[in-house]
């Protein structure tokens, strides 16, 4: 898709919407509907090739838009505006965004620099029990990212499933082009991305005018699925079917999958049947079952992924009929701590396989074990220890598994450039040396990489007047080059710390004693610098909850700001009753301050399932501000008494 722009990062690649950084007119703006459906249809809204689509920042329960179609030349861009549009599902729709029947498009949620991911898709506030993002129905050419989804059965759901209209068939429709990155996903019942059919060869089963059809689902062609982060799903983390042509599976962080334990739904990584193309530099730590799971039909490359704890095996290649004599190359990857097999190959019907210069540390079976066409797979130059002490990782407490010039990995591998593999997990030159090394990593010592971090830390919640010492994770941050990484902590907007908050670099924690004047939120940054000046950061947020209504008033000028559109008052013109009213779950029994000209509160009020009539027959002609306060959040409103 045009329009972007990618820069090769030390351990991930970052790319960047050229849309959010340009301006854009808004074409048609959705905007929310007090709890209703919204609802776009683009044919019969006059939407063209190259126009954009804003949403208006606020809460939905559900959007759907159908027949969105742009040009390769000028996609349709559907892009959050004004700051972040928040579904939250509410039991009333399994899906919560939905789009059908669209071609060439962009939705993408960088529409506001103040937020990572301009959508966010939850189900409010435990029962997980619909789906995200659903698209699919004859879609194609398409580019989706910059997406929050957390508490719901399944992240991303994006399939084209078929009908009785021989379009839709798979000699018919071809999904191609499909660009999908920068999605955060956690706390999923079931996956975290299910793309394209499992019905590889069942198909599907249609009474099509009166007589049963068995239809063939269709194939996905050159699709991108890149740094995206998924943690703690119910099954597994990412599902990746039907993509026959150039598909690319990289850069992505799978934390926690499997949950569920359920058989054949466990995996971290599944290149699903009918699937083809490579799958690397993907971060993969504990799951109850594969750390990547392969059933596709070959020509299928895996390289320079780490892997640990996977608590069956690290890699797994599935017993699948091969088309075109496709082969599996399963090169420099490191396993850390499998259950089972660190890699288990079980595939009669592919030819001239490789599995070379991987590292696997700890194991439950075998290191490497092949079940089936034994005759068919070279393998050469793995290293494989059971001590993680004997490979000289540089920190490996921290999860940092990278090696040094000590490492028995060090210069021990083939040359695999003749598999077209030129750079390591990092993006490091893969001979820098004479020799490859073994591993997902290569030592490069004119290379500084910084510290990076995978810590994505919840907001700390504290009471005003209470003291807590709040323990730092100690692999909190990653630095390949083993370098020492001293840690500093700073306000996000000045150099200096509050005096209410002491930073233990000694012990690893922060200590908090707010006050009554520090009621409300505090943005820290904590940055880790090492030995060559490279620097990474994490953002914390820090909320400090009022002990009393004196302190409470004190801080609205500190509480968090959010949308005024969560929050309805009817009518803003009063004479003596009103209403204020909200379908948003977190404000459900939330706290109103109706404030005087002055500043004084006259009246204090409490919402009951969502609202309450306001008795105003006492208040004074004049203007009022009502605030209404939910934790540390904070909406104004201003009314006036006639």
């Amino acid at each position: 898709m045009p329009g972007w722009r990618c820069t090769f990062g030390f351990v991930l690649l970052f790319c960047s919407s050229l849309v959010s950084a340009q301006k854009y007119s808004c074409k048609y703006t959705l905007s929310p509907n007090a709890g209703k459906s919204t609802y776009l249809d683009g044919s019969m809204s006059g939407i063209s090739p190259g126009d954009t689509i804003c949403i208006q920042a606020g809460v939905y329960h559900y959007i759907r838009l159908i027949n969105i179609h742009g040009t390769s030349d000028n996609p349709v861009v559907i892009i959050n505006h004004g700051g972040r549009v928040v579904l939250d599902l509410q039991g009333r729709t399994n899906h919560g965004f939905i789009i059908n029947n669209s071609t060439h498009f962009v939705l993408t949620g960088s529409g506001d620099p103040d937020q990572d991911n301009g959508f966010e898709i939850f189900k409010s506030p435990e029962d997980r029990t619909q789906t995200a993002l659903a698209i699919g129905f004859q879609v194609s050419d398409l580019e989706i990212d910059h997406f929050y989804i957390h508490d719901v059965e399944l992240g991303l759901h994006l399939i084209n499933v078929p009908d009785c209209n021989p379009k839709t068939w798979q000699n018919n429709w071809v999904m191609k082009n499909v660009f999908i990155h920068d999605f955060q996903i956690k706390n999923t019942t079931k996956e975290g991305m299910y793309i394209g059919s499992s019905k590889y060869l069942s198909g599907y089963n249609r009474e099509c005018d009166g007589e049963m059809k068995n239809i063939l689902p269709s194939y996905i062609q050159n699709i991108k699925v890149y740094n995206n982060t998924i943690e703690n799903t119910g099954w597994d983390g990412m599902q990746v079917s039907m993509a026959n042509v150039d598909c690319e599976i990289y850069q992505n962080r799978i934390i926690n999958y499997g949950g569920e334990n359920k058989n054949s739904q466990r995996a971290g990584i599944v290149i699903g049947g009918g699937s083809s193309g490579m799958v690397h530099g993907n971060y993969i730590k504990n799951g109850k079952g594969d750390g990547i799971d392969v059933f596709g039909i070959g020509e299928i490359k895996i390289f320079n992924n780490v892997i640990i704890g996977a608590e069956n095996c690290g890699i797994f290649i599935g017993n699948r009929k091969i088309i075109n004599n496709g082969s599996f190359e399963i090169i420099n990857n490191t396993l850390i701590r499998t259950g089972a097999d660190g890699i288990r190959y079980n595939n009669e019907y592919a030819e001239n396989n490789l599995i070379a210069n991987n590292l696997i540390v700890g194991w439950g079976l075998e290191p490497i074990s092949i079940r089936r066409g034994e005759a068919t797979v070279h393998i050469t130059k793995n290293l494989v220890e059971s001590e993680i002490r004997t490979i000289k990782f540089n920190e490996p407490a921290k999860g940092n598994f990278s090696i040094n010039q000590a490492s028995p990995a060090y210069n021990g591998g083939i040359d695999v450039s003749e598999f077209g593999i030129f750079t390591d997990f990092q993006g490091s030159n893969r001979r820098v040396g004479p020799k490859t090394d073994i591993g997902a990593f290569e030592v490069d010592p004119t290379r500084n990489s910084i510290p990076i971090s995978f810590y994505r830390p919840e907001p700390i919640e504290l009471m005003e007047g209470e003291e807590v010492f709040f323990t730092l994770p100690s692999d909190l941050f990653i630095d390949y080059d083993g370098s020492h990484i001293k840690l500093n902590l700073s306000s996000s907007d000045t150099d200096a710390v509050p005096d209410w908050i002491i930073f233990d670099s000694i012990n690893g924690g922060i200590s908090f004693s707010p006050g009554v004047e520090d009621v409300g939120l505090t943005e820290l940054k904590l940055v880790g610098t090492d030995e060559k000046g490279g620097t990474g950061e994490i953002a914390i947020r820090v909320y400090v909850k009022a002990a009393s209504e004196n302190s409470l008033l004190l801080s609205f000028n500190k509480l968090e700001k959010v949308d005024g559109e969560l929050i309805r008052i009817y009518p803003q013109e009063i004479f003596n009753y009103f209403l204020i009213e909200t379908d948003f779950y977190a404000w459900m029994n939330a706290s109103a301050y109706i404030l005087d000209s002055e500043g004084i509160k006259v009246k204090e009020i409490k919402l009951e399932d969502g609202k309450k009539w306001v008795d105003g027959r006492d208040l004074a002609p004049g203007s009022y501000e009502v605030c209404i306060v939910s934790d540390n959040k904070l909406i104004t409103k201003n009314i006036t008494k006639k």
